[in-house]
């Protein structure tokens, strides 16, 4: 009897299963009417630890995911509401795709902090930054290793890695020769959330922005700087609340999908039906996560048209043509998809 394997997370009946990793062999069951630790043992799926995957905290049950919000450098409510919902999409275990996180900010934005605790939330890692991967093999092998893949101070990505990423982010499969054979070829198919933080755009190629939420972290203050170790130690103690609050949205968004229609869908109709069915469970207001995924892909389109040399002397024509006037969000998705 062959039995699938699973890496800290699965989906069964109806059900998601959510490995805590630790020594007690604990997991968490996650459905539409809520969730329950229970032991590993007892679940219908079955995981494996690889080399490196560290344990979460047990949930605490009443928890509130907002309680991250002292521990996050985000420019604006609108922002933290994509971060939260970023957050429990990568806790969905039967998605389809996984939307991609991708942190820009100057030196001093916290940009690696807040890509460590978003990680340590749900898939804390003895290595849980990488500095860069060299090509699609150490893409692969990190998606097969670890539940998330999270990437710091990217200085860009080259066409074959961001292609590499979307295809991680779908859970499309790869192959590749066999060792020590000629005709074998061994395959991976992997689907992972993905992080990725740098000074610049990150995600400029328009298949990974039609997949990205791009969030650009502010300068800090010198006067509101606190030391790492008191920011780890306060965030520590909160995350078994955020963990839990977290899992309520989960759970909520599993309980109010089937009834949630989406006006206008946007590429990513999955991930936009999930974050708005997540609402109730992570205390946001009605149509608050789709305001700001709005906006949010209004200032990504807008990006990556900078970015774009082709883009931009479009843009410049069109600008000519219309006497200055600005272009509307549509007009730039049309220029996006014309020099695709």
């Amino acid at each position: 009897m062959q039995r699938e394997i699973h890496t800290r997370l699965a989906a069964h009946d109806g059900s998601f299963y959510l490995d805590l990793c630790d020594e007690e062999r604990r997991a968490v069951k996650l459905c539409a009417d809520g969730w329950t630790i229970i032991n590993a043992r007892d679940a219908p799926v079955k995981f494996r630890r690889a080399k490196g995957m560290m344990p979460l905290p047990v949930p605490a049950a009443g928890g509130d995911a907002k309680l991250l919000r002292p521990s996050v450098n985000v420019a604006s409510e609108e922002d933290f509401t994509l971060l939260l919902c970023w957050l429990v999409a990568a806790l969905r275990a039967d998605a389809v795709k996984y939307p991609v996180l991708s942190l820009t900010g100057e030196q001093g934005s916290a940009k690696s902090t807040v890509t460590l605790f978003l990680r340590n939330l749900f898939d804390p890692n003895f290595a849980p930054l990488r500095n860069t991967l060299r090509n699609q093999w150490d893409a692969i092998l990190a998606a097969n290793n670890s539940f998330c893949i999270a990437l710091n101070n990217l200085s860009g990505l080259s066409q074959e890695l961001s292609d590499t990423l979307v295809c991680i982010a779908d859970g499309l499969g790869f192959a590749t020769r066999t060792h020590h054979s000629m005709t074998e070829e061994t395959l991976f198919h992997t689907r992972r959330p993905i992080i990725a933080n740098g000074i610049s755009d990150i995600a400029t190629k328009r298949d990974l922005v039609d997949r990205a939420i791009c969030l650009h972290l502010p300068a800090i203050d010198s006067s509101k700087r606190i030391s790492d170790d008191k920011l780890l130690a306060e965030f520590d103690k909160a995350r078994p609340l955020i963990l839990g609050g977290l899992l309520n949205g989960v759970c909520a968004a599993m309980r109010e999908l089937p009834n949630t229609k989406i006006e206008d869908t946007p590429r990513m109709a999955e991930f936009a039906a999930w974050g708005t069915a997540a609402e109730s469970g992570l205390g946001l207001p009605r149509g608050a996560f789709m305001e700001a995924y709005r906006l949010n892909r209004e200032a990504s389109n807008a990006a990556a048209l900078d970015a774009s040399l082709v883009a931009s002397a479009i843009i410049s024509e069109l600008d000519v043509w219309t006497k200055g006037e600005k272009m509307q969000s549509k007009s730039n998705e049309t220029v996006l998809r014309a020099i695709k």
